[in-house]
């Protein structure tokens, strides 16, 4: 299990786009181990309707491509 901590900074580049930069830590639980490490992300957000958004984030330990509603 992954469990992102990050803080997010959002820049509105027009009205249905906006770019965000998520610097963090990432606590990780395994079945035996645990852990803490640094975590980052640059995505972007799409608006597709009035409560519908395309969201994609590059970062590490992860990168994810979705929809936030």
């Amino acid at each position: 299990v992954l469990v992102p901590v990050v803080a997010r900074w959002t820049l509105d580049l027009a009205p249905p786009f906006s770019f965000f930069i998520e610097p963090g830590i990432a606590i990780f639980l395994a079945s035996h181990h645990g852990g803490a490490g640094p975590s980052f992300a640059v995505g972007g957000r799409l608006r597709l309707g009035n409560s519908v958004d395309a969201v994609l984030r590059l970062g590490w330990p992860a990168s994810t491509l979705g929809l936030a509603f």
